[in-house]
């Protein structure tokens, strides 16, 4: 049940030091499209994927379940919310991202 799931939050420097433990990382940018036109999010060291959260059901086909996805929005609530949905389409490998 989706209720009963914890993901691990993680900021950058964080999200950094896990990347030698996992072979890919990836963070997907779940905010709406004007909040990515306005402030976007930037690293030189993760690929950044902008999927807004009301579209990422539609686009599981494109993600990869042997990648762990950080998954970023302004507060973390539409994260924890998405996180679940991945987890239920079969990705293991998936974290929150706090700036």
């Amino acid at each position: 049940m989706t209720e009963n799931l914890n993901f691990q939050c993680f900021n950058l420097k964080e999200l950094r030091d896990s990347n030698s433990k996992c072979s890919e990382i990836k963070i997907i940018d779940l905010r709406h499209p004007e909040e990515t036109a306005i402030s976007q999010l930037k690293t030189t060291e993760f690929e950044v994927i902008n999927i807004p959260y009301f579209a990422l059901r539609k686009n599981l086909n494109i993600l990869d379940r042997n990648v762990h996805y950080a998954l970023y929005c302004k507060d973390g609530i539409m994260s924890k919310l998405q996180s679940a949905i991945l987890n239920e389409s079969g990705f293991q490998n998936i974290s929150i991202l706090v700036l």
